[in-house]
């Protein structure tokens, strides 16, 4: 299919950014597993110290390091991760269509015979599989370090957090592409899709300090983005489904018409 061979190129295009935020991600992913278990004898002095903080951020259930699973929920999957995998997506996103007329390329593959939205749908094929990778690199090490240190560890609960942390990124990476879409240049991209994501964290944070405007959590990704239920209840709420998978459709949606309709000066 001309769409798989689009984002076969792609892929290639990007392959060493994808190796280095997941070189990134693996490396912290097994720095916090490999320091839990000394960690893990201080975790009452450690919850009364820095429990609130967690709390303030927007951070759903109980705050504990007294299992593997709550502490990389706490750890590497409330702030770290969602702010890694912005930062890819935004990468990704970037220089599949606002890079490509900044350097003048994608008039090349537009003048190629090939529909305008198997061009977008070949590199947002290069997203999904990107994030998938990403999403692997991140879990995977946290298993194998937890397993050679005798940790205990729920296994259906890492492969539960993985499919929302594919949920998130995929729906982060739809967002950023349909923007690519939009903008001649990959700067103006990454300070909105930055902006968007920050805004929605200072929103999650706020609605969980202030009773009165807990409704405003609704319109965060980071609401959605339970670790906590995730690695700790093993249970992913039906309203992440919905969210995540809606702007994604929706965000890709727009994106191919706007890819498909639009006039590039280039």
């Amino acid at each position: 299919m001309k769409t798989i061979r689009v984002a076969r190129r792609e892929l290639s295009l990007r392959r060493n950014n994808i190796i280095i935020f997941c070189i990134i991600v693996a490396f912290l992913a097994i720095l916090y597993t490999a320091i839990y278990p000394s960690l893990q004898h201080q975790a009452t002095q450690l919850i009364n110290s820095i429990g609130n903080v967690y709390k303030d951020v927007g951070v759903v259930g109980k705050v504990s390091f007294s299992t593997l699973q709550s502490y990389m929920a706490l750890e590497m999957f409330a702030i770290t991760w969602p702010i890694l995998v912005t930062v890819f997506a935004a990468s990704l996103s970037g220089a599949a269509l606002s890079g490509e007329i900044e350097k003048g390329t994608l008039g090349m593959l537009l003048a190629l015979p090939l529909k305008r939205t198997t061009i977008y749908f070949g590199k947002y094929l290069t997203g999904i599989i990107s994030i998938a990778i990403f999403v692997i690199t991140t879990i995977t090490p946290i298993i194998l370090i937890a397993k050679i240190g005798h940790m205990d560890l729920q296994f259906t609960h890492f492969a539960t957090t993985a499919l929302l942390c594919f949920l998130f990124g995929t729906a982060v990476y739809s967002l950023a592409l349909f923007f690519s879409a939009l903008f001649n240049e990959k700067t103006h991209l990454y300070g909105l899709i930055g902006s968007i994501i920050f805004l929605m964290y200072v929103i999650n944070a706020v609605a969980a300090l202030k009773s009165s405007l807990v409704g405003l959590r609704y319109v965060s990704f980071f609401h959605y983005f339970n670790a906590n239920g995730s690695l700790v209840s093993n249970h992913i709420s039906n309203s992440s489904y919905l969210i995540f998978i809606s702007v994604s459709v929706f965000s890709t949606l727009m994106g191919t018409l706007i890819l498909k309709y639009r006039d590039f000066i280039i």
